[in-house]
């Protein structure tokens, strides 16, 4: 079942890669477990740590950009 938060984060992946972008980017609590499984089940690969000003460290997944045509939405 596709729920309306995945139809719209489709869209905005398909969105960013036809205006130019190259890949998107979800910041990440380690000790958020479930925040790690959407990542990866919308097919987004572990990337960098960071940290963000207060010293929170974030783990960054990435996932690469395509345009597809056929998935016009």
């Amino acid at each position: 079942m596709v729920t309306d938060e995945v139809l719209a984060g489709a869209v905005d992946l398909w969105f960013a890669a036809n205006e130019g972008g190259e890949e998107a980017v979800i910041q990440v609590e380690p000790e958020n477990p479930a925040s790690a499984a959407v990542a990866q089940r919308a097919a987004f690969t572990p990337g960098k740590q960071v940290h963000s000003k207060d010293g929170t460290q974030f783990n960054w997944d990435i996932r690469e950009l395509h345009v597809t045509k056929s998935c016009v939405p």
